[in-house]
């Protein structure tokens, strides 16, 4: 039931002794071309559900689920050991993702811990994103419906995490920016610093002049980073590695809170939305004629309890909450708590991220009001901010902060309410109205910019 399609003259199989044997893979007067054509259309129409492609068959060779072919189950394309080149890596990807199919693949690299790594990853994320940007209008677009941003580090916050790792290698004086959770009594952050910069001095990361540390080039760069970073052994490369992914995070979060965070190109989501009467036309190029559109959408977000549930019981009936974490949440503030005004969530378990050292959860976080939100939640601040109920003790809260935040925002019913703007605010609100331009954008690019940071 598998397929190979590789430049192998013979492989090891297994005979009913359970001893293996030798067996030629090509007649004497085939090529592998040949054999690799016939083991091509046996998957395709469905005789073998499994094909195995090396490099040798990366080219040439077309395994979409096409509407002409028989297969038609949709590809999940598994990448074992991204190659060198992120072109080469696209080109191999796109052997199950091409014309005419009927449904696009869904692709999973898998990266180990070894943060050099990262490298090949990033760089082909970065490739595959530009290319559904260009192509579909969907950064999303080559990757069906495989967000690869998680892998996109070489980025304006990556390379600020970066400079910040630098200073702090460089200068003994400084402290720690974030945390390190690997330190214990007989390594503390002043030996992981020592043995960073040790490391990458030898690998030409940092350079020691006249008894100064320094970078090595005067704008270093994540990729550079990254690369150089093969050379570091595993243990200390996989440390530095994600001491750099949490100062991102760190300098990400700020970035937030300071209300300069670009996400780039965001999905307009929610659970309902309605254009809000006929698109304008807001400028006309004199030149082209192209016209500029502005829309008005209401983007209704709310979930509500009913809807929570089947949510729940979907996520029970996959058989993914092994530890019951799964389920509704209330609020362990007691202030809020007071007179029924409690927080209450829905909680669902997302992924698991594994290092050498830790084992962090991580939850999908919906809201009555908010509905899905934008970041998981890990689940010792779930833990620590929240306690799980009974659906039956929050359905009444839920049911209220649905319906009241329809048209109303939050500032209410929190401490803040003086800096709420007045009507125009949405904070908390259920149904928001986004401003969407579209049509001939780049001539009026700059002056989108300057509204939006005014």
């Amino acid at each position: 039931c598998v397929a190979e399609l590789t430049g192998r003259t013979g492989r090891l199989l297994r005979g009913v002794d359970g001893k293996y044997h030798y067996v030629r893979r090509l007649v004497t007067e085939q090529h592998s071309e040949t054999v690799n054509i016939q083991e091509r259309k046996a998957f395709q129409s469905g005789r073998k559900l499994i094909a195995i492609i090396s490099d040798a068959a990366s080219t040439g060779i077309s395994l979409q689920a096409d509407r002409r072919v028989k297969n038609q189950r949709r590809r999940f394309h598994i990448t074992l050991e991204l190659p060198w080149s992120a072109d080469k890596a696209v080109q191999q990807l796109g052997r199950s993702h091409r014309s005419n199919q009927s449904s696009s693949p869904i692709y999973k690299l898998l990266v180990s811990e070894v943060g050099g790594e990262y490298r090949f990853a990033s760089a082909v994320a970065r490739r595959l994103e530009a290319l559904g940007a260009l192509t579909q209008g969907d950064r999303k677009g080559i990757g069906g419906s495989s967000d690869m941003s998680y892998f996109n580090i070489d980025n304006t916050y990556g390379t600020n995490a970066l400079k910040t790792l630098m200073d702090w290698l460089c200068f003994r004086d400084h402290t720690p920016p974030v945390g390190l959770d690997f330190i214990t009594a007989d390594y503390d952050s002043d030996a992981f610093r020592l043995d960073a910069v040790k490391a990458l001095t030898e690998v030409e990361v940092l350079q020691s002049s006249c008894g100064r540390t320094k970078t090595a080039c005067q704008h270093l760069k994540v990729s550079l980073f990254l690369n150089r970073l093969l050379g570091v052994k595993l243990q200390l490369q996989t440390r530095i590695f994600q001491y750099f992914l949490k100062l991102m995070l760190a300098v990400i979060a700020t970035a937030k809170a300071d209300g300069t965070y670009s996400e780039g190109i965001v999905d307009v989501t929610g659970e309902s939305i309605k254009v809000v009467g006929e698109p304008k036309v807001v400028y006309r190029c004199p030149q082209s004629g192209a016209e500029t559109f502005h829309y008005q959408l209401d983007m209704d977000r709310g979930v509500s309890f009913d809807e929570a549930c089947r949510r729940l019981a979907a996520a029970s009936r996959d058989g993914d909450d092994d530890e019951n974490r799964n389920g509704f949440y209330i609020s362990r503030n007691v202030q809020m708590s007071t007179q029924s005004k409690f927080s209450v969530l829905l909680a669902i378990g997302r992924r698991t991220v594994k290092t050498s050292w830790t084992r962090t959860h991580f939850f999908r976080v919906t809201r009555p009001n908010t509905g899905v939100q934008a970041n998981d939640f890990e689940r010792d601040a779930l833990n620590n901010n929240y306690r799980k109920v009974d659906p039956a003790r929050v359905k009444a809260r839920w049911d209220e902060l649905y319906t009241y935040h329809y048209n109303k925002c939050g500032h209410a019913t929190t401490a803040s309410k003086a800096n709420c703007p007045g009507s125009i605010c949405q904070f908390s609100r259920r149904v928001m109205t986004v401003h969407v331009i579209s049509g001939g954008i780049l001539q009026l690019w700059g002056a989108v910019e300057k509204g939006m940071s005014t």
